[in-house]
Order: structure tokens, then sequence, then C-alpha cells
């Protein structure tokens, strides 16, 4: 009877080993798909990283492109504006001349 306990026990064993292995092996893989995975994840954000200093230095390229020709149609609006202003008041003076 107790060869039959004793070996009821390394069967037991046996199995529980086996079955240890088995979840090992799962866990294995499982670690090897998540590292994988996180690798993927480490590179997109390497190249989203990388295309956003992209947009950011093709963004800062327009602003100041932008803030140039601001000026300059600032520069020219306000030219033009005193152009009107005097050409008006230069009427306004001819207009004033007439009816004197």
């Amino acid at each position: 009877m107790f060869k039959q306990v004793a070996a009821a026990q390394a069967a037991a064993q046996e199995g529980a080993r086996l079955q240890t292995a088995a979840a090992k092996a799962n866990s294995d893989e499982a670690v090897g798909r998540h590292i994988s995975f996180i690798d993927r994840l480490l590179e997109d954000k390497a190249e989203l990283n990388r295309q956003c200093e992209k947009l950011t230095a093709q963004l800062r390229a327009m602003e100041e492109k932008h803030a140039v020709e601001e000026a300059r149609y600032r520069y020219i609006y306000i030219y033009i504006y005193i152009y009107i202003g005097r050409h008006r008041d230069r009427e306004r003076e001819r207009e004033r001349e007439r009816e004197r």
C-alpha cells in the first residue's frame, strides 16, 4: 500500500511539475509578446516625436513668414491710410477755397 501511495505521490509531483513547466512556458510566451508590443509602441512613439518636431519646425517657419508679411501689410496699410488722409485733407482745402 505504501508503494501505491508513493507512486501516486510521484505521479502527482510529476503532474504538478508538468503543469508548472507549461504555465512557465505560457508565461514566458506572454512576456515575449508584451515586450515586442512595448518595443513597437516605443518605435511608434519615436516616429511620432520626429513628426511632431518636423511639424513644429514647419509651424515656426510659417509663423515667422506670416509675421514678416503682416508687418509689411501693416506698413502698406498705414502708408495708404496716411496717403488717403492727406488726399482727403487736400480735397477739403480745395473745397474750402472754392467756397470762398
